[in-house]
């Protein structure tokens, strides 16, 4: 293989590990998790009792919310089953209007700071972590690197597409209802209302905790087969923090 090619090969390798090593990451091995189960559990006990509405005016507000913004950025970090462990990933994720995103990879491994950009002409260009950082190459939109293993492009994980993924669960047939009143999290500060969606066999499959005030998403647990297989916490949500243009070049 001619160096130029192997290098490209090995850039590539490296920005679709960091993707897959970023939020909503999940595995796709149905073995039950200890503490995933434990998790959903002790969730669904605090829920017992609650009462539940249909969720279309949250959806509304919390989209309503979100596409008022001209930026925002957040930080997320996801605990998912993977080669039979809860591996963590962390990034950090930025956009702007125009539908420009920063994506980049926090990690302990060879793909920290690996970091994935859409433009506001729409090209899509990304950078390995390490000793790659400096190589840059172009991808496409629909590329499979930017495919998580939950089927979601990576492009469209900001607030505003989650959301209207959301909004359109009722036309696949699925239920989607939020509780009346909040409850206290586990993995953040604070109460929150909680949105379940139920697959029309009446499997749940994701449950997402809202901020009471400012309708974001603060956790997002997705399921496979009616187990819970990721956990997806969201910190440090900056709303019209008034981000650079030069944050989403390379």
């Amino acid at each position: 293989m001619p160096a130029g090619l192997k290098f490209k090969t090995v850039l590539r390798l490296s920005i679709f590990a960091a993707v897959f090593a970023g939020q909503l990451s999940t595995d796709a091995q149905s073995k039950p998790f200890p503490e995933f189960e434990e998790e959903h559990k002790s969730t669904s006990q605090i829920l017992e009792g609650k009462t539940w509405v249909n969720a279309e005016s949250l959806l509304e507000a919390m989209h309503a919310h979100i596409t008022k913004l001209n930026d925002y950025s957040f930080e997320s970090n996801n605990h998912a089953v993977k080669d039979e462990k809860i591996k963590l990933g962390s990034a950090k994720f930025y956009f702007k209007k125009e539908q420009r995103i920063r994506l980049e990879v926090h990690s302990n491994g060879i793909n920290n700071g690996a970091v994935i950009v859409r433009k506001e002409n729409g090209q899509v260009r990304g950078c390995g972590g390490g000793i790659l950082k400096f190589a840059v190459m172009n991808l496409e939109p629909d590329s499979r690197m930017l495919i998580l293993p939950t089927g979601r492009n990576v492009l469209h994980a900001d607030f505003c597409s989650l959301i209207e993924d959301l909004r359109a669960q009722p036309k696949r047939g699925c239920q989607v209802k939020v509780t009346s009143e909040t409850i206290a999290g586990k993995r953040f500060s604070g109460n929150a209302k909680v949105i379940e969606v139920l697959e029309p066999g009446g499997k749940i499959a994701e449950r997402i905790f809202v901020h009471p005030v400012n309708n974001v998403p603060l956790q997002w647990d997705f399921y496979r087969d009616g187990e819970l297989v990721s956990i997806t916490v969201f910190e440090n949500f900056q709303p019209n923090p008034g981000l650079q243009d030069s944050l989403f070049e390379m």
